[in-house]
C-alpha cells in the first residue's frame, strides 16, 4: 500500500471494526454492513457526487457522474447515475450485500490485512482477517484521537466519527471515552460545519436502516428458532 494515499471512508471504517489481533468484527455485521454503506455514501457526498434532494430533503440524487477512481465508490455512482432518487435507506438495503468482502480482499490485496482460514470444534469453517501492517489503523486511531480531544478535523475524519457513533462502534474503540463526551464531540464538529447538512442527515437515514436491519435479523433468528 502506498503511503501517500488516504484511504476511504469505507477503508477506514472497516479496519475500526475489526479487531486487529483476532480479524473479526468488534460489533453486530448487520452494524458493520450498514456502516459500510454509510461510508461510502460519505465519500460520494463530501467529494459533491452526490447530494439529498425530495420533498423531505431525504432522496439521493447524482449531482456529478464524474468518478472519485476508487472502486467501490465509482460503482455505486454509476448505478446511482441509472437509478431513480432513492431513500438512504433503500441503498443500505441494495449495497450491503457482498460489500463488506469485497473491501476485505482490497485490504488483504494492498498488505494492511491477511486472511487466515480454521475450523471451529474441527469442522465449522471460519475465516478471519487480523492486521498483517498495523501501521494504518495506528495512524487513523491517532488522528481520530486527536480529534476527539479538540484538535480541527476535516470532512473526512468527522464524517468517518459520525458514522462510527451511528454504527455503535465507539465504546469498542474508544473505551476509555464516555460515550456521552463521544456524542457531544461528533455534534460539535456538525455545529463547527466540517460534517456537512447532507452528511448529517444521510447518517440519520443510516441509523434508521441499521436499526431496522438488527430488529430485522432479530425476528428471523427467533422465527428459526421456534
Amino acid at each position: 500500500m502506498r503511503e501517500d494515499v488516504r484511504m476511504t471512508l469505507a477503508e477506514d471504517f472497516l479496519l475500526l471494526a475489526l479487531h486487529e489481533e483476532k480479524g473479526k468484527p468488534v460489533v453486530s455485521v448487520m452494524y458493520v454492513e450498514c456502516g459500510l454503506v454509510g461510508a461510502v455514501l460519505g465519500d460520494l457526498l463530501i467529494a459533491g457526487r452526490i447530494g439529498l434532494a425530495g420533498r423531505k430533503g431525504d432522496e439521493v440524487v447524482v449531482l456529478d457522474p464524474t468518478p472519485l477512481g476508487t472502486p467501490e465508490e465509482d460503482a455505486v455512482l454509476a448505478r446511482m447515475v441509472e437509478e431513480k432518487p432513492r431513500r438512504v435507506q433503500w441503498w443500505v438495503n441494495k449495497l450491503k450485500s457482498g460489500l463488506r468482502r469485497r473491501l476485505l480482499e482490497r485490504l488483504v490485496a494492498q498488505g494492511v490485512l491477511r486472511e487466515d482460514h480454521h475450523r471451529v470444534l474441527g469442522f465449522i469453517p471460519v475465516t478471519r482477517h487480523p492486521e498483517a501492517n498495523p501501521l494504518p489503523e495506528q495512524e487513523l486511531r491517532v488522528r481520530l484521537t486527536a480529534v476527539l480531544n479538540g484538535a480541527s478535523a476535516d470532512a473526512h475524519t468527522a464524517t468517518l466519527l459520525a458514522i462510527v457513533q451511528a454504527s455503535r462502534m465507539n465504546r469498542a474503540i474508544f473505551p476509555d471515552l464516555d460515550k456521552k463526551e463521544f456524542k457531544r464531540r461528533v455534534e460539535e464538529l456538525h455545529e463547527g460545519g466540517e460534517i456537512g447538512e447532507a452528511v448529517k442527515k444521510a447518517i440519520q437515514q443510516l441509523e434508521g436502516a441499521m436499526i431496522a436491519a438488527v430488529a430485522a435479523g432479530g425476528a428471523a433468528a427467533a422465527s428459526a428458532g421456534g
